[in-house]
């Protein structure tokens, strides 16, 4: 097989940094538990103190998802005792079905379906971390977890009384309430 090229490799005599590229490179995966239950450990952020937010989501406390939509987001439709929670995911987030997590991304409707589980489910509680982190807990110990983005809003919630609450590019938590209560109103000189 005289016509038959070997592909060249790089060596430690020609190549200064090819025992740090190859070290790098190197994966084990005899042991794919690990991965899992690192995306399982969700790291502990610490509330976010705004108080409309949390009085918001209090509401969230035995809710149940009622319908789910796809378009160029997912958004989850809340039914709890207040009213309706709709909750706009527009980023791609993370979901512990209870087994496994999956990451999902709201532009793609086939990874966006694992989310479909979650219909009918009631929801344990929510929480909005301070840098932006929105965690919804189900009561069954499903979780979804979508993190802040740097040039995008994540995730708006908003319910139907028209308080709304976004997480802006870069994970500040902006509140909204569309019908301010006469404190909040300003007062004409």
């Amino acid at each position: 097989m005289a016509g038959k090229e070997t592909p060249m490799t790089p060596d430690e005599s020609s190549d200064p940094n090819f025992e740090e590229q190859s070290s790098h490179s190197e994966v084990d995966d005899s042991d794919d538990t690990q991965v899992t239950q690192e995306m399982r450990a969700v790291e502990e952020p610490t509330d976010t103190d705004d108080r409309a937010v949390q009085e918001l989501l209090t509401s969230f406390n035995a809710a149940v998802v009622e319908s789910i939509n796809f378009d160029y987001a997912v958004t989850l439709v809340i039914s709890c005792a207040g009213g309706n929670i709709s909750v706009r995911l527009e980023t791609p987030y993370q979901l512990f079905d209870g087994q496994q997590d999956n990451f999902c991304d709201q532009n793609n409707v086939w990874s966006a379906s694992r989310t479909l589980f979650l219909l009918r489910r009631q929801l344990s509680g929510a929480r909005v971390s301070d840098r932006g982190q929105l965690i919804l807990e189900f009561d069954d110990g499903a979780r979804l977890l979508c993190e802040p983005d740097d040039a995008y809003e994540a995730w708006t919630f908003w319910h139907e009384n028209g308080q709304q609450v976004v997480c802006s590019a870069g994970g500040a938590v902006v509140v909204w309430d569309e019908n301010p209560s006469q404190d909040d109103r300003e007062v004409p000189d």
